[in-house]
Protein backbone atom coordinates (compact mmCIF):
# COMPACT_ATOMS: atom_id res chain seq x y z
CA UNK A 1 0.00 0.00 0.00
CA UNK A 2 1.40 3.26 -1.17
CA UNK A 3 0.06 6.77 -1.40
CA UNK A 4 -0.27 7.92 -4.79
CA UNK A 5 2.32 10.43 -5.12
CA UNK A 6 1.88 11.68 -8.51
CA UNK A 7 -1.54 12.84 -8.05
CA UNK A 8 -1.28 16.73 -8.30
CA UNK A 9 -4.44 17.10 -5.85
CA UNK A 10 -1.85 14.93 -2.83
CA UNK A 11 1.51 17.40 -3.34
CA UNK A 12 0.15 20.00 -1.20
CA UNK A 13 -1.48 18.61 1.87
CA UNK A 14 -4.18 20.26 3.56
CA UNK A 15 -4.29 22.76 6.89
CA UNK A 16 -6.64 19.86 8.29
CA UNK A 17 -5.07 17.35 7.24
CA UNK A 18 -1.49 15.93 8.60
CA UNK A 19 1.03 13.55 6.95
CA UNK A 20 -0.05 9.69 7.32
CA UNK A 21 2.84 9.00 9.43
CA UNK A 22 2.22 11.72 12.02
CA UNK A 23 -1.57 10.81 12.35
CA UNK A 24 -2.47 10.12 16.14
CA UNK A 25 -4.20 6.79 15.18
CA UNK A 26 -5.61 4.59 17.51
CA UNK A 27 -5.99 1.80 15.18
CA UNK A 28 -2.65 -0.13 16.45
CA UNK A 29 -3.02 0.57 20.00
CA UNK A 30 -4.16 -2.70 22.56
CA UNK A 31 -6.93 -2.01 24.86
CA UNK A 32 -7.60 -5.26 27.41
CA UNK A 33 -5.79 -7.61 24.97
CA UNK A 34 -7.90 -6.44 21.91
CA UNK A 35 -7.64 -4.20 19.01
CA UNK A 36 -9.96 -1.20 18.80
CA UNK A 37 -10.48 -1.81 15.62
CA UNK A 38 -11.87 1.23 12.77
CA UNK A 39 -13.69 2.70 15.83
CA UNK A 40 -10.78 4.85 17.15
CA UNK A 41 -10.34 8.63 16.19
CA UNK A 42 -8.20 9.78 13.24
CA UNK A 43 -7.05 12.97 14.80
CA UNK A 44 -6.31 14.41 11.66
CA UNK A 45 -10.00 14.56 10.88
CA UNK A 46 -11.15 16.59 13.98
CA UNK A 47 -11.57 20.10 14.49
CA UNK A 48 -13.75 22.21 16.37
CA UNK A 49 -15.43 24.92 14.47
CA UNK A 50 -16.93 28.12 15.25
CA UNK A 51 -17.59 27.07 18.55
CA UNK A 52 -16.02 26.54 21.94
CA UNK A 53 -16.20 22.61 23.99
CA UNK A 54 -14.13 20.81 26.11
CA UNK A 55 -12.00 18.54 24.13
CA UNK A 56 -13.86 15.41 25.64
CA UNK A 57 -16.90 17.01 24.76
CA UNK A 58 -15.77 17.85 20.98
CA UNK A 59 -14.68 13.65 20.74
CA UNK A 60 -17.84 12.66 21.91
CA UNK A 61 -19.86 14.79 19.64
CA UNK A 62 -17.51 13.78 16.45
CA UNK A 63 -18.21 10.20 17.48
CA UNK A 64 -21.84 10.46 17.65
CA UNK A 65 -21.58 11.95 14.25
CA UNK A 66 -19.88 9.41 12.45
CA UNK A 67 -21.79 6.63 14.48
CA UNK A 68 -25.03 7.91 13.02
CA UNK A 69 -23.27 8.31 9.22
CA UNK A 70 -22.25 4.41 9.50
CA UNK A 71 -26.16 4.25 10.85
CA UNK A 72 -27.24 6.09 7.23
CA UNK A 73 -25.33 3.80 4.92
CA UNK A 74 -26.17 0.45 6.91
CA UNK A 75 -29.79 1.44 6.50
CA UNK A 76 -29.86 2.55 2.83
CA UNK A 77 -28.10 -0.78 2.50
CA UNK A 78 -30.68 -2.17 3.66
CA UNK A 79 -33.29 -0.39 2.02
CA UNK A 80 -31.84 -1.07 -1.20
CA UNK A 81 -32.14 -5.02 -0.54
CA UNK A 82 -35.21 -5.09 0.67
CA UNK A 83 -36.82 -2.85 -2.61
CA UNK A 84 -35.23 -4.77 -5.02
CA UNK A 85 -37.97 -8.02 -4.65
CA UNK A 86 -40.66 -5.02 -5.57
CA UNK A 87 -42.11 -5.50 -9.06
CA UNK A 88 -42.48 -1.08 -8.69
CA UNK A 89 -38.57 -0.34 -8.65
CA UNK A 90 -37.69 -3.74 -11.02
CA UNK A 91 -37.20 -1.85 -14.39
CA UNK A 92 -37.01 -4.11 -16.87
CA UNK A 93 -34.36 -3.72 -19.54
CA UNK A 94 -33.90 -6.41 -22.60
CA UNK A 95 -36.53 -8.72 -20.59
CA UNK A 96 -34.23 -8.45 -17.61
CA UNK A 97 -34.90 -7.16 -14.14
CA UNK A 98 -32.38 -3.96 -13.54
CA UNK A 99 -30.76 -2.77 -9.60
CA UNK A 100 -32.65 -0.22 -8.30
CA UNK A 101 -31.05 3.47 -8.38
CA UNK A 102 -31.30 3.36 -4.33
CA UNK A 103 -28.87 -0.05 -5.05
CA UNK A 104 -26.58 2.06 -6.98
CA UNK A 105 -26.38 4.39 -5.07
CA UNK A 106 -22.85 5.54 -3.75
CA UNK A 107 -21.90 2.31 -5.25
CA UNK A 108 -21.91 2.27 -8.72
CA UNK A 109 -19.21 4.99 -10.85
CA UNK A 110 -21.10 7.83 -13.34
CA UNK A 111 -18.86 6.91 -16.03
CA UNK A 112 -18.80 3.67 -17.17
CA UNK A 113 -14.90 3.58 -17.88
CA UNK A 114 -14.03 4.41 -14.19
CA UNK A 115 -10.96 2.97 -12.93
CA UNK A 116 -10.26 4.45 -9.86
CA UNK A 117 -12.64 5.93 -7.06
CA UNK A 118 -11.20 8.53 -5.09
CA UNK A 119 -11.96 8.89 -1.11
CA UNK A 120 -11.90 13.17 -1.18
CA UNK A 121 -12.09 15.69 0.81
CA UNK A 122 -14.84 18.20 -0.23
CA UNK A 123 -14.45 22.11 -0.31
CA UNK A 124 -17.28 22.12 2.85
CA UNK A 125 -15.17 19.80 4.88
CA UNK A 126 -17.14 16.36 4.56
CA UNK A 127 -15.05 13.49 3.28
CA UNK A 128 -16.70 11.00 0.83
CA UNK A 129 -16.06 8.90 -2.57
CA UNK A 130 -16.62 10.94 -5.49
CA UNK A 131 -17.80 10.04 -8.69
CA UNK A 132 -20.68 7.68 -7.91
CA UNK A 133 -24.15 7.78 -8.52
CA UNK A 134 -26.62 9.22 -6.06
CA UNK A 135 -30.32 8.22 -6.21
CA UNK A 136 -32.14 11.41 -4.77
CA UNK A 137 -34.94 8.97 -3.38
CA UNK A 138 -36.26 11.28 -0.23
CA UNK A 139 -38.37 8.31 0.59
CA UNK A 140 -35.93 5.52 0.57
CA UNK A 141 -32.43 6.85 0.65
CA UNK A 142 -31.24 7.91 4.31
CA UNK A 143 -27.94 9.20 2.91
CA UNK A 144 -30.09 11.90 0.19
CA UNK A 145 -33.36 12.12 2.35
CA UNK A 146 -31.06 14.40 4.82
CA UNK A 147 -29.28 16.55 1.64
CA UNK A 148 -32.49 16.57 0.48
CA UNK A 149 -34.49 17.68 3.60
CA UNK A 150 -31.76 20.19 4.76
CA UNK A 151 -31.96 21.90 1.60
CA UNK A 152 -35.33 22.30 1.46
CA UNK A 153 -36.02 23.30 5.04
CA UNK A 154 -33.78 26.08 4.22
CA UNK A 155 -35.92 27.46 1.72
CA UNK A 156 -38.78 27.17 3.66
CA UNK A 157 -37.69 28.72 6.84
CA UNK A 158 -35.96 31.55 4.11
CA UNK A 159 -39.31 32.71 2.58
CA UNK A 160 -41.85 31.81 6.07
CA UNK A 161 -38.95 34.45 7.94
CA UNK A 162 -39.84 36.61 4.91
CA UNK A 163 -43.40 36.41 5.49
CA UNK A 164 -42.73 36.63 9.48
CA UNK A 165 -40.99 40.02 8.87
CA UNK A 166 -43.90 41.22 6.64
CA UNK A 167 -46.17 40.94 9.54
CA UNK A 168 -48.31 38.10 8.14
CA UNK A 169 -49.53 35.07 10.37
CA UNK A 170 -48.18 31.78 10.34
CA UNK A 171 -50.74 29.28 10.03
CA UNK A 172 -49.77 25.16 10.97
CA UNK A 173 -52.24 23.01 10.22
CA UNK A 174 -51.82 19.09 10.64
CA UNK A 175 -54.42 16.66 8.73
CA UNK A 176 -54.98 13.53 9.38
CA UNK A 177 -57.70 10.63 9.86
CA UNK A 178 -58.50 7.33 11.83
CA UNK A 179 -56.88 4.28 10.40
CA UNK A 180 -56.25 0.81 10.79
CA UNK A 181 -53.99 -2.35 10.76
CA UNK A 182 -55.77 -3.87 7.63
CA UNK A 183 -56.03 -0.73 5.42
CA UNK A 184 -54.17 0.09 2.70
CA UNK A 185 -51.34 2.88 2.73
CA UNK A 186 -51.93 3.65 -1.04
CA UNK A 187 -55.75 4.30 -0.90
CA UNK A 188 -55.16 6.49 2.21
CA UNK A 189 -52.67 8.71 1.12
CA UNK A 190 -54.81 8.99 -2.09
CA UNK A 191 -57.63 9.94 0.71
CA UNK A 192 -55.51 11.99 2.48
CA UNK A 193 -54.21 14.40 -0.38
CA UNK A 194 -57.33 14.05 -2.23
CA UNK A 195 -59.43 15.36 1.31
CA UNK A 196 -57.15 18.45 1.29
CA UNK A 197 -57.53 19.19 -2.06
CA UNK A 198 -61.17 19.38 -1.65
CA UNK A 199 -61.07 21.37 1.63
CA UNK A 200 -59.29 23.75 0.94
CA UNK A 201 -61.36 24.76 -2.26
CA UNK A 202 -64.63 24.32 -0.47
CA UNK A 203 -66.43 27.36 -1.46
CA UNK A 204 -67.12 27.84 2.60
CA UNK A 205 -63.60 28.01 2.93
CA UNK A 206 -62.23 29.88 -0.12
CA UNK A 207 -65.03 32.34 0.69
CA UNK A 208 -62.56 33.35 3.92
CA UNK A 209 -59.80 33.59 2.46
CA UNK A 210 -56.98 31.81 -0.27
CA UNK A 211 -53.94 31.35 1.62
CA UNK A 212 -50.37 30.65 0.09
CA UNK A 213 -49.68 26.96 1.44
CA UNK A 214 -46.47 24.69 1.42
CA UNK A 215 -47.33 21.12 2.45
CA UNK A 216 -45.52 18.02 3.28
CA UNK A 217 -46.54 14.43 3.38
CA UNK A 218 -45.30 12.10 6.12
CA UNK A 219 -46.03 8.41 7.36
CA UNK A 220 -45.37 6.39 10.13
CA UNK A 221 -46.64 2.82 11.66
CA UNK A 222 -48.30 1.85 14.94
CA UNK A 223 -50.86 0.01 16.55
CA UNK A 224 -53.22 1.07 13.72
CA UNK A 225 -51.36 0.02 11.04
CA UNK A 226 -49.75 2.92 8.88
CA UNK A 227 -50.53 6.18 9.66
CA UNK A 228 -50.24 9.17 6.74
CA UNK A 229 -50.43 12.24 7.54
CA UNK A 230 -49.92 15.97 6.42
CA UNK A 231 -47.94 19.10 7.74
CA UNK A 232 -49.13 22.28 6.06
CA UNK A 233 -47.94 26.03 6.87
CA UNK A 234 -50.12 28.54 5.89
CA UNK A 235 -49.53 32.34 5.38
CA UNK A 236 -52.65 34.32 6.58
CA UNK A 237 -53.14 38.28 6.71
CA UNK A 238 -54.44 38.54 10.54
CA UNK A 239 -55.18 36.53 13.63
CA UNK A 240 -58.92 36.55 12.98
CA UNK A 241 -58.37 35.15 9.45
CA UNK A 242 -56.33 32.58 10.61
CA UNK A 243 -59.13 31.34 12.96
CA UNK A 244 -61.82 31.61 10.88
CA UNK A 245 -60.06 29.58 8.18
CA UNK A 246 -59.45 27.02 10.52
CA UNK A 247 -62.69 26.54 12.13
CA UNK A 248 -64.31 26.33 8.49
CA UNK A 249 -61.48 23.75 6.97
CA UNK A 250 -62.11 21.77 10.11
CA UNK A 251 -65.78 21.21 10.21
CA UNK A 252 -65.34 20.54 6.27
CA UNK A 253 -62.34 18.10 7.21
CA UNK A 254 -64.37 16.00 9.60
CA UNK A 255 -67.43 15.91 7.50
CA UNK A 256 -65.09 14.29 4.47
CA UNK A 257 -64.05 12.04 7.10
CA UNK A 258 -67.32 10.84 8.10
CA UNK A 259 -68.63 10.63 4.45
CA UNK A 260 -66.06 8.05 3.88
CA UNK A 261 -66.82 6.01 6.88
CA UNK A 262 -63.64 6.80 8.42
CA UNK A 263 -64.49 8.18 12.06
CA UNK A 264 -64.14 6.86 15.43
CA UNK A 265 -64.76 8.35 18.80
CA UNK A 266 -61.27 10.20 18.42
CA UNK A 267 -62.06 11.73 15.12
CA UNK A 268 -62.00 15.27 17.32
CA UNK A 269 -58.73 15.25 19.71
CA UNK A 270 -56.97 13.70 16.63
CA UNK A 271 -57.85 14.52 13.08
CA UNK A 272 -56.91 18.42 12.77
CA UNK A 273 -55.18 20.36 14.64
CA UNK A 274 -54.20 24.08 14.11
CA UNK A 275 -51.62 26.44 15.39
CA UNK A 276 -49.88 30.04 15.29
CA UNK A 277 -46.52 29.89 14.68
CA UNK A 278 -44.40 32.80 16.68
CA UNK A 279 -40.75 32.18 15.43
CA UNK A 280 -39.65 30.36 18.52
CA UNK A 281 -38.32 26.86 18.86
CA UNK A 282 -40.51 25.86 22.05
CA UNK A 283 -44.04 27.15 20.72
CA UNK A 284 -43.74 24.68 17.64
CA UNK A 285 -42.04 22.26 19.89
CA UNK A 286 -45.27 21.93 22.60
CA UNK A 287 -47.44 21.47 19.82
CA UNK A 288 -46.05 18.74 17.76
CA UNK A 289 -45.99 17.27 21.74
CA UNK A 290 -49.36 17.86 22.36
CA UNK A 291 -50.74 16.56 18.81
CA UNK A 292 -49.32 13.51 19.91
CA UNK A 293 -51.29 13.25 22.94
CA UNK A 294 -48.48 12.06 24.90
CA UNK A 295 -48.02 12.81 28.93
CA UNK A 296 -45.84 14.88 30.18
CA UNK A 297 -43.35 12.62 31.39
CA UNK A 298 -43.16 10.80 28.14
CA UNK A 299 -42.55 13.65 25.99
CA UNK A 300 -39.24 13.50 24.00
CA UNK A 301 -36.96 15.83 24.11
CA UNK A 302 -36.58 17.10 19.80
CA UNK A 303 -33.64 16.68 18.61
CA UNK A 304 -31.64 20.08 17.53
CA UNK A 305 -29.21 19.86 14.69
CA UNK A 306 -26.64 21.98 14.10
CA UNK A 307 -28.62 24.84 12.94
CA UNK A 308 -31.86 25.74 15.09
CA UNK A 309 -35.19 23.32 14.86
CA UNK A 310 -37.40 25.10 13.31
CA UNK A 311 -41.05 24.73 11.37
CA UNK A 312 -39.00 24.53 8.49
CA UNK A 313 -37.65 20.69 9.64
CA UNK A 314 -40.65 19.55 11.19
CA UNK A 315 -42.11 19.87 7.17
CA UNK A 316 -38.89 18.46 5.82
CA UNK A 317 -37.53 16.14 8.15
CA UNK A 318 -40.55 13.09 9.02
CA UNK A 319 -37.85 10.37 7.77
CA UNK A 320 -35.36 11.10 10.42
CA UNK A 321 -37.44 12.20 13.23
CA UNK A 322 -37.76 9.82 16.46
CA UNK A 323 -41.51 8.97 16.22
CA UNK A 324 -42.97 9.11 19.76
CA UNK A 325 -46.00 6.56 18.89
CA UNK A 326 -45.23 4.41 16.30
CA UNK A 327 -41.99 3.49 13.79
CA UNK A 328 -40.81 6.18 10.90
CA UNK A 329 -39.74 4.52 7.82
CA UNK A 330 -36.17 4.93 8.72
CA UNK A 331 -36.61 3.19 12.39
CA UNK A 332 -38.32 0.47 10.89
CA UNK A 333 -34.74 -0.16 8.66
CA UNK A 334 -33.12 0.27 12.28
CA UNK A 335 -35.60 -2.23 14.10
CA UNK A 336 -34.60 -4.69 11.77
CA UNK A 337 -30.47 -4.03 11.85
CA UNK A 338 -30.71 -4.12 15.56
CA UNK A 339 -32.80 -7.04 15.75
CA UNK A 340 -35.11 -5.22 18.00
CA UNK A 341 -38.85 -6.87 19.45
CA UNK A 342 -41.60 -6.03 16.92
CA UNK A 343 -44.88 -5.12 18.93
CA UNK A 344 -46.87 -5.11 16.24
CA UNK A 345 -47.94 -8.40 14.10
CA UNK A 346 -47.00 -8.19 10.93
CA UNK A 347 -43.32 -8.45 9.53
CA UNK A 348 -41.19 -5.35 9.43
CA UNK A 349 -39.80 -6.26 6.58
CA UNK A 350 -43.24 -6.11 5.30
CA UNK A 351 -44.01 -3.42 6.48
CA UNK A 352 -41.45 -1.12 5.23
CA UNK A 353 -41.87 -3.25 1.92
CA UNK A 354 -45.40 -1.82 1.84
CA UNK A 355 -45.08 1.84 2.73
CA UNK A 356 -41.99 1.81 -0.10
CA UNK A 357 -44.17 0.11 -2.59
CA UNK A 358 -46.91 2.71 -1.67
CA UNK A 359 -44.88 5.37 -1.31
CA UNK A 360 -43.85 5.73 -4.72
CA UNK A 361 -45.04 8.51 -7.47
CA UNK A 362 -45.42 10.54 -4.31
CA UNK A 363 -44.18 14.19 -3.52
CA UNK A 364 -42.29 14.34 -0.17
CA UNK A 365 -42.93 18.94 -0.69
CA UNK A 366 -46.14 20.87 -2.47
CA UNK A 367 -46.53 24.71 -2.71
CA UNK A 368 -49.06 26.56 -3.82
CA UNK A 369 -47.94 28.58 -6.62
CA UNK A 370 -47.37 31.97 -5.07
CA UNK A 371 -46.16 30.31 -1.91
CA UNK A 372 -42.45 31.43 -3.44
CA UNK A 373 -41.43 34.80 -5.79
CA UNK A 374 -41.98 34.24 -9.31
CA UNK A 375 -38.25 34.48 -9.53
CA UNK A 376 -37.48 32.03 -6.87
CA UNK A 377 -35.45 28.50 -8.57
CA UNK A 378 -36.19 25.61 -6.50
CA UNK A 379 -33.14 23.02 -6.77
CA UNK A 380 -33.75 19.39 -8.43
CA UNK A 381 -33.48 16.86 -6.03
CA UNK A 382 -30.90 15.65 -8.29
CA UNK A 383 -28.87 18.82 -8.19
CA UNK A 384 -28.98 18.58 -4.40
CA UNK A 385 -27.40 15.63 -3.72
CA UNK A 386 -24.38 16.00 -5.94
CA UNK A 387 -21.13 15.95 -4.98
CA UNK A 388 -19.03 18.89 -3.33
CA UNK A 389 -16.48 20.56 -5.27
CA UNK A 390 -12.88 18.73 -4.33
CA UNK A 391 -10.56 20.06 -2.13
CA UNK A 392 -7.96 17.14 -2.55
CA UNK A 393 -7.46 13.32 -2.78
CA UNK A 394 -6.83 11.46 0.30
CA UNK A 395 -6.61 7.92 -1.18
CA UNK A 396 -8.11 5.81 -3.84
CA UNK A 397 -9.06 2.26 -4.80
CA UNK A 398 -8.78 1.10 -7.94
CA UNK A 399 -12.34 -0.50 -9.57
CA UNK A 400 -11.39 -4.16 -9.52
CA UNK A 401 -10.61 -3.59 -5.52
CA UNK A 402 -13.77 -1.57 -5.43
CA UNK A 403 -15.76 -3.89 -6.96
CA UNK A 404 -14.95 -6.86 -4.52
CA UNK A 405 -15.94 -4.25 -1.67
CA UNK A 406 -19.53 -4.15 -3.13
CA UNK A 407 -19.66 -7.87 -3.95
CA UNK A 408 -19.19 -8.30 0.15
CA UNK A 409 -21.05 -5.39 0.98
CA UNK A 410 -18.74 -3.40 3.03
CA UNK A 411 -19.82 0.16 1.84
CA UNK A 412 -21.16 1.14 4.76
CA UNK A 413 -17.48 0.21 6.47
CA UNK A 414 -15.32 0.97 4.00
CA UNK A 415 -17.10 4.49 4.16
CA UNK A 416 -16.67 5.74 7.53
CA UNK A 417 -13.66 3.72 8.53
CA UNK A 418 -10.90 6.71 7.10
CA UNK A 419 -12.94 9.05 9.62
CA UNK A 420 -12.52 6.55 12.42
CA UNK A 421 -8.39 5.71 12.27
CA UNK A 422 -7.16 6.98 9.07
CA UNK A 423 -5.77 4.78 6.23
CA UNK A 424 -4.89 1.98 8.82
CA UNK A 425 -8.67 1.46 10.13
CA UNK A 426 -9.22 1.27 6.06
CA UNK A 427 -7.04 -1.01 5.53
CA UNK A 428 -8.09 -2.63 8.72
CA UNK A 429 -11.83 -3.45 6.74
CA UNK A 430 -9.93 -5.12 4.23
CA UNK A 431 -7.86 -7.38 5.71
CA UNK A 432 -10.16 -8.45 8.15
CA UNK A 433 -12.64 -9.21 4.67
CA UNK A 434 -10.06 -11.44 3.11
CA UNK A 435 -9.71 -8.67 0.73
CA UNK A 436 -6.28 -9.10 -0.86
CA UNK A 437 -4.27 -6.09 -2.65
CA UNK A 438 -0.57 -5.73 -3.25
CA UNK A 439 1.44 -3.05 -4.86
CA UNK A 440 1.77 -4.53 -8.13
CA UNK A 441 -1.57 -4.44 -8.52
CA UNK A 442 -1.75 -1.46 -8.52
CA UNK A 443 -5.17 -1.60 -6.65
CA UNK A 444 -4.62 0.65 -4.04
CA UNK A 445 -2.77 4.08 -3.85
Amino acid sequence: MEINPLSPTRTKLSKKETPISKQKSLISKQKNGKKLGIYAFNSATLEPRGFWMSENDFYEAKKRQLENRLKSYQLKELSAVLIQSLPEYNIKKNGAKTLTRVWHCGKTPITKSTLLIDYVRGQKGKNYFAGLQHCASYWLCPVCAYKIAEERAHEILTQVEIYKSEGKIIGFITLTFPHYQHENLKENIKFLVKSFDYCRTHRKVKSICKPKYVRSLETTYGQNGHHPHLHNIMIFETKEQFEQYSEAFKNIWMQSIINAGKSNKYIEKRSFDSVTWDGKVKSISEYLTKFNNLPEEKRNIIEYDKKKYSIAQEMTKGQMKKSNTGYTPFQILFSIINGEKWQFNKDQTEVYKEYARDIKGHRMIQASKKFYPENHKQKKEEDIVKDDTIDFIIYSIGILLWKQIIAKNLISDIIPAYDFGGLPAVISVLENNNIKFTKSQRLFF
